[in-house]
């Protein structure tokens, strides 16, 4: 219901254009090939692609085809809650992802890159914990990798739940060294992963030489780097630390208190439970580490 006002709304710029690159593709031109999209990977493109076949060209559609996207995302985020305290909890954290991702100044109106890799990015960290507190079998960590490589596809800055997955087994090898095959364990956990992450990654490449345009595809890396030296040589330290507070704050601070509330009191948990209870310290860390994404997706959609 909240994501409903903004469906009838125009593009703003960044949606207009990916937008722009689908109507292409859609016509028989490849991303890359007669238009480029400078520093972006083909992920948030061929979503849009996908969204006018099956729904029709307008910004309808694309609008429509993110309020079950979110409401996925929401649910894995009360899967979370729930796994780290209680069902309440999930709901609590779900509603409050729902309502903060359909704020106007957080750009909740617009379908942008950002709204559509919160789903992999959730999802695949998730999953790690799941895996990992349920001792699952090491290959099946490969689906693990493959979802981190969809958010890399949305945005190659979207390397955030690779890392974490890559922190949880080491954590969760620290906290089981006990057992005499613990790093071995994570050890083959992380080259699974390793391998889901690679082969998607490896199929686009693969795609776009075939059709001759992955030097192409390639230049995105080139462009990219020099895009990023430029954004955060515009960011200082201090900006880093207040910028997602600030907006947050300005969007809804009774959030924020609650938000800060819920982490001092998470961090009293941790420090009673660590040595107890290794599922809730996993889990905790899968859910605080992705702060760091939230400060990097505060500075760049703010300068």
């Amino acid at each position: 219901m909240l994501r409903l006002p903004a469906l009838s709304q125009p593009f703003d710029n960044d949606s207009g254009a990916n937008a722009y690159h689908a109507r292409l593709i859609l016509r028989g031109e490849p991303l890359y090939s007669t238009h480029h999209p400078a520093h972006h990977l083909p992920g948030v493109y061929y979503t849009y692609t996908v969204a006018f076949l099956l729904l029709g060209d307008s910004t309808w559609s694309i609008k429509v085809l993110l309020i079950p996207w979110t409401i996925l995302t929401a649910y894995i985020i009360y899967l979370y809650g729930k796994q780290l305290d209680r069902e309440l909890t999930g709901y609590l954290a779900s509603f409050f992802f729902i309502l903060l991702t359909s704020h106007v100044f957080l750009k909740g109106h617009t379908a942008e890159t950002e709204l559509f890799a919160n789903l992999p990015i959730t999802a695949a960290i998730f999953l790690a914990v799941y895996l990992t507190i349920n001792n699952a079998k090491n290959w099946l960590f490969t689906f693990v990798g493959v979802i981190c490589a969809v958010a890399f596809l949305y945005k190659a800055v979207f390397l955030s739940p690779i890392i974490i997955v890559g922190i949880i087994l080491i954590v969760d090898a620290l906290l089981t060294k006990e057992k005499v095959d613990s790093w071995q364990i994570s050890a083959r956990r992380i080259f699974w992963t390793a391998c889901g992450f690679v082969v998607p990654i490896l199929i686009v490449l693969i795609l776009f030489a075939r059709i001759e345009l992955l030097s192409r595809l390639l230049l995105v890396f080139t462009l990219g780097q020099g895009y990023t030296v430029d954004q955060a040589s515009r960011v200082g330290i201090f900006q880093v630390i207040y910028l997602p507070f600030y907006v947050l704050a300005i969007n809804n601070l009774a959030i924020l208190i609650l938000s800060i509330a819920g982490i001092v009191n998470l961090a009293r948990r941790i420090r009673k439970k660590i040595y107890s209870d290794n599922p809730f310290i996993i889990t905790a860390i899968a859910l605080i580490l992705p702060g760091c994404q939230v400060i990097e997706i505060s500075i760049f959609s703010k300068t």
